[in-house]
């Protein structure tokens, strides 16, 4: 039999098909190898976590507990490597900067507060690692945070979060809920969103009035919101018609300084639509509240305000009769 010596060389050269097969089951079986010492270690680094973090986090929470903050905050960092071998968008690292950003607050480090709360929620929204309750509740934090931080933008995030939120948390009362999302108008306007403010807030006075009636005191901090919306719009009428009715609620309920103060709005807005009778009617009535209530502080802003408006009214007169 003649033997094809073309055969041979290319047989040499190429390994038969088995054993191709073998190699690559041989590199699959590496790799989860690989996979599967990945996954115990990231358990062995989950319960060690666990571990650590828990007696941790149940101190912190506990309504009854005292601990050391500095102490605390080292123990919690300490935990940091721990998690970052679960992995860096682990649910671990959000309860981590969650907790981390808590203790913040109860040292009154607002700015880190903010900074490891957003970080933790960045991280919850990938892998869902908070509970509903945590994530309402860290919302109603941050928003605080940013009210003391005086930061518009932060304070609508969370003001919004908050109140998308708050329906999973049973243990707010009514109030509770409209009082958020009067924050929440608040903060729009003063991020300048003045129609998104003014929209939040004409469906909040809709159902507080379906909710409460239309006199409760509880509606007169919405109603002065709206006012003001209005005015920043333009719509001065609609402004005045706003403050009238926040002026006749704060009177019904005796808050003398609500009253004080919309009395004043009253006065500057028919000032700025060129009624200046009207205008010092609306500051003597100031003044007037002022010494009915015999309080000092109040008598002598309404003094200063009706003094600047006459001084005004003098000088407009002085202009218009000058050649």
């Amino acid at each position: 039999m003649k033997i094809n010596g073309r055969f041979v060389q290319r047989c040499l050269l190429e390994p038969p098909a088995a054993s191709e097969d073998r190699m690559e089951m041989e590199r699959l079986g590496d790799c989860s190898r690989m996979q599967i010492a990945e996954a115990e270690k990231a358990a062995r680094a989950t319960a060690k976590f666990a571990k650590k973090f828990e007696p941790l986090r149940r101190t912190i929470l506990d309504p009854t507990g005292t601990f050391n903050a500095s102490r605390m905050i080292a123990d919690l960092w300490a935990l940091e490597a721990v998690a970052m071998r679960i992995g860096q968008q682990s649910p671990e690292m959000s309860r981590l900067y969650s907790m981390l950003s808590l203790v913040e607050a109860k040292r009154g480090n607002h700015v880190d507060q903010l900074v490891l709360g957003e970080r933790s929620l960045d991280i919850h929204a990938m892998n869902r690692a908070l509970t509903d309750e945590e994530v309402f509740y860290l919302h109603h934090d941050l928003l605080a945070a940013a009210e003391k931080l005086k930061l518009p933008d932060n304070a609508v995030v969370h003001a919004r979060g908050a109140v998308e939120w708050m329906d999973r948390v049973t243990s707010l009362d009514q109030l509770q809920r409209f009082g958020l999302r009067e924050s929440l108008g608040y903060w729009l306007h003063e991020a300048g969103q003045f129609e998104a403010a003014k929209a939040n807030n004409q469906t909040l006075l809709a159902d507080a009035e379906r909710a409460l009636g239309s006199h409760d005191g509880a509606l007169s901090g919405v109603l002065n919101n709206l006012a003001q919306n209005s005015y920043k719009l333009g719509e001065l009428e609609a402004a005045g018609q706003y403050l009238s009715r926040c002026l006749e609620i704060a009177h019904l309920h005796k808050r003398v300084e609500r009253e004080f103060d919309v009395l004043f709005q009253l006065g500057v807005l028919a000032q700025e639509q060129g009624d200046s009778e009207r205008a010092r009617r609306h500051f003597q009535q100031r003044l007037e509240l002022a010494e009915r209530e015999h309080d000092e502080d109040l008598y002598m802003q309404a003094v200063a305000t009706l003094d600047e408006l006459q001084s005004r009214a003098q000088a407009d007169k002085n202009d218009r009769s000058s050649p």
